[in-house]
């Protein structure tokens, strides 16, 4: 009877174990399921951060397109350029208060504002229609502008603050998620003398259409969205790269030369010129030589053309209408841009004068054409943000050929 109680007690242990391991074996089974959520877990939310990245770059890239659009100069004259130098921007709102201004004041007074969380040193604002950019901020109720307000004295103004470029990087929070945010600028350069296609290479010097230099009219945009990553001290990053061009172009046509020198600035086309040499521009609206046969060369320096662009213009093309005439003829350029009226290129001095050169930056270069209605590049690095221009235009043809006939000269610009 011990005997059998004792066996008993065997087949009881044995139950026990296999319990035992059964439990053993469904834990192991549980904490893998559970792992298996977990990072299942981690992989959706690691997922959903980057569309959420991806939304905040994609934002950014869409708000700094508006501003290359509206104003290229903000997004180009930035203060340095490469990936070492992060920016954000300060989007378009609606200051909170009203304002109060005095002609010929810097000084900004506000009632119920909140100058110090809404701008900094260097942002640029819109009071009364007018833009301005923000000297210092003083208080919540008082800033001062980095030149006179030149409206009238009045009181009870809305102030907006416009696009603006700060330095550093800004924080987005969503869903307990904290998102950096920024972006950086670099120069572009082109070959075929900056008006051919993208190139990392460094620049080479323009020799004839042959060469390597930048784009004025071009940028690379680098967006940078970091953020941390669930469970860790690891930070995951994404990076969204675009170019911007500047794509506002304006025209310039001039039609006629028949009305003689002049030394005026005129902002439209004017049937003046400033001089020229050995052709007949007595017929309205053509440019001939004054004997119809050639050998002969003669030029034609355009009047002084304001573009009325305070921080100048970047000049994109020049294109000539008419006939070529027969046999050996051409049509050719030369180019003069300045932010001095007299044509100098030490402004704010300016005290030179006028340069006309070609594709290579020289007097002794010029931009050749084939024909009528063929637009011409400009080199835009030679002619970047400047606010006056001067066009010279050289007819040649050999013995035996018929004279050219240039009855427009088309330029273009973006600014």
């Amino acid at each position: 009877m011990k005997i059998e109680n004792w066996k008993l007690e065997i087949r009881n242990g044995q139950s026990i174990m296999e319990v035992l391991v059964a439990v053993t074996i469904g834990a192991i089974i549980i904490g893998s399921a559970t792992g298996a959520i977990i990072l299942a877990i981690n992989v959706n939310l690691q997922s959903r951060s980057t569309q959420i990245a991806t939304g905040y770059a994609q934002e950014a890239l869409g708000n700094l397109k508006s501003v290359a659009e509206g104003n290229w100069l903000k997004l180009y004259s930035v203060p340095a350029k490469g990936p070492s130098t992060q920016y954000y921007l300060a989007v378009y709102k609606t200051l909170s208060g009203t304002v109060a201004v005095t002609n010929d004041s810097p000084s900004v007074s506000g009632t119920a504002t909140t100058f110090t969380a809404d701008l900094v040193a260097g942002d640029n604002i819109i009071i009364n229609s007018l833009p301005f950019t923000v000297d210092t901020v003083n208080s919540d109720t008082l800033l001062t502008l980095s030149s006179n307000y030149t409206g009238t004295t009045t009181s009870g103004l809305a102030i907006t603050r416009d696009f603006s470029i700060r330095s550093g990087t800004e924080q987005i929070v969503s869903n307990n998620v904290t998102y950096t945010r920024s972006f950086s600028v670099q120069n572009v350069n082109r070959d075929a003398c900056g008006a051919g296609s993208i190139t990392t290479d460094a620049q080479v010097a323009c020799s004839g259409t042959t060469g390597i230099l930048e784009d004025p009219s071009t940028q690379q945009i680098i967006v940078t969205v970091s953020w941390p990553i669930r469970g860790g001290s690891n930070t995951s990053t994404a990076t969204f790269t675009q170019y911007f061009s500047r794509t506002a172009d304006q025209v310039m046509k001039f039609i006629d030369w028949s009305g003689g020198t002049t030394t005026s600035v005129f902002t439209q086309p004017t049937n003046q010129y400033t001089s020229q040499s050995g052709l007949n521009v007595s017929t309205s609206g053509a440019i001939t030589f004054t004997t119809t046969v050639g050998p002969s060369t003669g030029n034609l320096i355009s009047a002084t053309f304001d573009t009325g662009y305070a921080n100048g213009v970047t000049y994109n093309t020049i294109m000539w209408l008419g006939t070529l005439g027969t046999g050996t003829t051409s049509v050719q350029f030369q180019f003069a841009s300045s932010n001095c009226s007299n044509g100098a290129s030490d402004y704010p001095t300016c005290s030179g004068t006028w340069s006309y050169i070609g594709s290579d930056g020289t007097t002794a270069s010029y931009y050749n054409t084939t024909g009528p209605g063929v637009p011409v590049p400009l080199v835009s690095s030679q002619h970047n943000n400047k606010r006056y221009f001067r066009y010279k235009v050289i007819l040649n043809m050999d013995a035996g050929s018929t004279t050219p006939t240039v009855n427009n000269v088309i330029v273009n610009w973006s600014p």
